[in-house]
């Protein structure tokens, strides 16, 4: 009777052994220690997460750079022009971005303060014309409940207690003290800065990073595999920068045609709504709604029938955007079905809240080509076969 392999005391089978005994064993582990295990992965990412951010930031700058570089002298020949091209290009870049930034931050925050602030004041004087209306139009049809309407008083002071009690302590302490709120701003400032350093530091990297991860590979890989790495990432990287620039470009679109529709239908803030509209359009499918909504709201404030046909005309346009221009912007760049879309959507928003929306659609149509590759290469070696 032939002995097997491991008896023979065959290395290959003796590692292969080893193998899956360690890999059992690392598996009871995980499950023995598995809220540990959890407890430590996400301490990592609160370490990590600068880190993270500025890989992404340092993606997204690079597209930029992309077009920057092709405007900066492209046919010099000038030694200074050849050495500073590329750190002229993404300083300039994350100078934009900041500017993008920093400016529909001026432009929204305090408008939405104010609305807020003057509809905490109106509100009252709206709900009583509310009632006195319903009262007016239904004391003849149902007297009963115009009846019941008059003996209605509203509290506001009491209402308007309670909102702040709400939101001071029923929010997890958010707006508990002036300190903390102010310690989570610096904070963010400055996480958010530090991955800006490092995500310019990494885009003057690139080219060497590149060359040693490739250099990496090709002594610890077969050919084969490295091929089937660089394609994944070459298939990934089409598909998440056709989704940014399209989505960039689709969202800035969106945001003008708003601002140029209430301008000549003499709505108020038209401006600001529409850089609202415009950056809340990068979030898909939902991110126009949600715009549209904040922006009937800040109508709202100034004449509530104003706000009826602001929604009126935001649907229109967010109909036309959806099925003429965001077709031809990022669906051709992305090749994703609306139904994956959707889907990517709602398990990245699940996931990730809205940066998980932000990554699904890309990540999910690079999955759907690889997919897609992949059957038809199948396909085609059984009808060779």
């Amino acid at each position: 009777m032939e002995k097997k392999p491991w008896e023979k005391g065959d290395w290959f089978g003796n590692r292969r052994a080893v193998r899956l005994m360690v890999l059992a064993a690392l598996l009871v582990l995980a499950i023995i220690y598995f809220p540990n295990i959890c407890r430590y992965l996400g301490f990592l990412w609160q370490v990590c997460q600068p880190l993270v951010l500025g890989a992404a930031m340092a993606y997204v700058l690079d597209i930029v750079v992309k077009y920057l570089e092709a405007w900066y002298f492209p046919n010099s020949k000038k030694t200074v022009v050849l050495k500073t091209r590329r750190l002229v290009c993404i300083l300039l870049a994350a100078v934009i971005v900041v500017s993008v930034i920093t400016l529909v931050i001026r432009m929204v925050i305090p408008g939405l303060m104010d609305a807020v602030t003057l509809l905490a004041r109106e509100l009252p004087v709206y709900a009583e014309r509310a009632r006195l209306w319903v009262v007016e139009h239904t004391e003849d049809d149902l007297p009963a409940v115009a009846e019941a309407l008059r003996e209605v008083q509203f509290d506001w002071a009491t209402i308007q207690q309670k909102v702040m009690d709400y939101l001071m302590n029923g929010l997890g302490g958010i707006l508990t003290s002036t300190v903390s709120i102010i310690g989570t701003v610096a904070g963010g400032v400055a996480s958010f800065f530090m991955s800006l350093i490092f995500a310019v530091f990494l885009l003057l990297g690139k080219r060497k990073l590149h060359n040693q991860s490739q250099r990496l590979m090709a002594v610890t890989m077969k050919p084969r595999y490295i091929r089937t790495i660089n394609h994944v990432f070459h298939v990934a990287h089409r598909c998440f920068s056709g989704f940014i620039v399209g989505q960039t470009l689709d969202s800035m679109l969106l945001g003008a045609l708003t601002a140029l529709g209430m301008t000549i239908l003499g709505m108020p803030y038209p401006v600001m709504i529409g850089v609202l509209n415009g950056t809340m359009g990068m979030i898909p499918i939902i991110g126009g709604y949600i715009g549209g909504i904040v922006g009937a709201f800040l109508v709202f404030t100034v004449s509530p029938v104003t706000a009826i046909w602001y929604l009126v005309f935001i649907i229109i346009l967010q109909q036309i955007s959806g099925n003429l221009i965001y077709p031809r912007l990022v669906g051709s760049s992305i090749g994703l079905p609306g139904l994956w879309v959707i889907m990517a959507v709602t398990v990245g928003g699940g996931l990730g809240g809205i940066g998980g929306m932000l990554v699904g659609v890309p990540l999910m149509a690079t999955v759907y080509r690889l997919v897609r590759e992949w059957v038809a290469e199948r396909e085609k070696t059984q009808t060779e076969t």
